[in-house]
């Protein structure tokens, strides 16, 4: 994670780097109980649809948006079984769970329903159609309290905010520059699933 840095330059962050920081997230996923299951299942399936990429070809595509910018240069980046539609749906599902995290620290006396429904309804909502919003919803209703999710978590070991707000301080930034990057290269797709 340390290693991570920043978002990198025109070619964006090292992508081993960014895939091994992604997989810091599960654990968080992990803890936010069994009605997850799915949306872990999708973030470790798009991790390792980008590992994938990499092993073909470490040096073309040791670079996250290498792998886009193939993809499009081959026609094929609106493929769903692709890397760009993976990075895409990655970026936001990271986003909603950095995005639930922020709102537990800045309140602490929200608890994890409230907080991952107000993030879930900025981040991934949109591009959900009504069937994946309603298991969203069902899955939402399923997270631990508060207290257990931070007990989970570890929260009675030193710096688990200290631990948290890094994690945040790392990813935000990069997360922030593939969305970018995503919509300069019109590959941020609005359609839904």
């Amino acid at each position: 994670m340390d290693r991570l840095g920043g978002p990198g330059g025109a070619d964006g962050p090292p992508t081993a780097e960014f895939l091994a920081a992604c997989k810091c997230v599960l654990p968080v996923v992990d803890s936010l109980g069994a009605g997850m299951v799915p949306a872990r299942a999708d973030i470790s399936g798009n991790i390792a649809r980008l590992e994938a990429r990499l092993g073909e070809d470490p040096a073309a595509f040791g670079a996250l948006f290498a792998i886009v910018r193939r993809e499009k240069r081959d026609g094929c980046e609106a493929d769903n079984a692709g890397c760009t539609k993976g990075l895409l749906w990655l970026t936001r599902a990271l986003t909603f769970i950095l995005e639930t995290l922020r709102r537990l620290h800045a309140d602490p006396a929200l608890e994890v329903h409230g907080a991952a429904s107000a993030a879930y309804e900025g981040t991934l909502k949109p591009y959900h159609g009504w069937i994946t919003s309603t298991a969203y919803w069902a899955a939402l209703k399923l997270v631990p309290y508060r207290r257990d999710f931070f007990a989970i978590l570890g929260e009675g070991s030193a710096g688990l905010d200290a631990e948290l707000a890094r994690l945040d301080a790392q990813l935000s930034p990069v997360l922030a520059a593939v969305r970018a990057f995503m919509e300069a290269e019109g590959v941020n797709f609005p359609d839904t699933v």
